[in-house]
C-alpha cells in the first residue's frame, strides 16, 4: 500500500509541485518505506514552500542521525519556539525535534529539557484523567459483549470467505 501511495504522491507533486502538503506526505511515505534520502529531499522541498512547518521539521529530523551540520536546523527550530503563534501540537513537535538534535549532538541537558517540555505538553493534551483500571475493565467487557459468538455468526457473511488464518503480530507501544 505504501508503494502505491508513493507512486500516487510522486505523480501528484509532479503535476502540482507548488503544494507543500503533497511534498510533506511524499516525504512521510518515503520515510515509512525507509527511503530516507528521498524523504529528506521531499521534506526540504516542502520547507521551501512552507518554511515554518513544525511537522515537516519534526519529520526531517527523524530521517537520519543529526550532526553538527544540522545546527542551522536546530537554530531555526529554537527561533520558532520563541514565538507565541504556535499551537500546542506545533510546539510539541518542535520540542521533540529539538530534543533529538540536541541528543545526537551530545547536548544532553538541552535534549532532556526539550523532551521534558514536549512531554509536559503531551500529558496536558490528555487532560487530568488518570488511568482507571475499572474503566479499562468496563470497556473490555463491553467489547466482549458486543462482539459475541452470536454477533460473529450473524455477520460472518461480511468477511473474507478464505479460511487462511490472519496473524496480527506486535504490541501497542507502551512508551517505554
Amino acid at each position: 500500500v505504501l508503494d502505491q501511495a508513493e507512486t500516487v504522491l510522486s505523480l501528484a507533486v509532479s503535476l502540482k509541485p507548488g503544494i507543500a502538503e503533497g511534498w510533506i506526505q511524499l516525504g512521510h511515505v518515503r520515510r515509512q518505506l525507509g527511503q530516507f534520502d528521498q524523504a529528506i529531499l521531499a521534506f526540504n522541498h516542502a520547507l521551501e514552500l512552507l518554511p515554518d512547518d513544525a511537522y515537516t521539521l519534526f519529520e526531517l529530523t527523524h530521517c537520519r542521525r543529526m550532526s553538527e551540520e544540522d545546527r542551522p536546523t536546530l537554530e531555526r527550530i529554537e527561533r520558532m519556539l520563541t514565538g507565541n503563534d504556535l499551537s500546542q501540537l506545533q510546539r510539541k513537535q518542535l520540542l521533540y525535534a529539538s530534543g533529538k538534535i540536541h541528543d545526537e549532538l551530545g547536548e544532553y541537558a538541552e535534549a532532556f529539557q526539550a523532551y521534558r517540555s514536549a512531554n509536559r505538553i503531551a500529558k496536558e493534551s490528555f487532560g487530568s484523567a488518570a488511568f482507571d483500571r475499572s474503566d479499562l475493565d468496563s470497556g473490555i467487557s463491553h467489547l466482549i459483549n458486543v462482539f459475541s459468538a452470536d454477533f460473529i455468526q450473524r455477520h460472518q457473511h461480511l468477511g473474507d470467505p478464505s479460511s487462511t488464518p490472519i496473524f496480527i503480530v506486535g504490541m501497542i507501544r507502551s512508551g517505554t
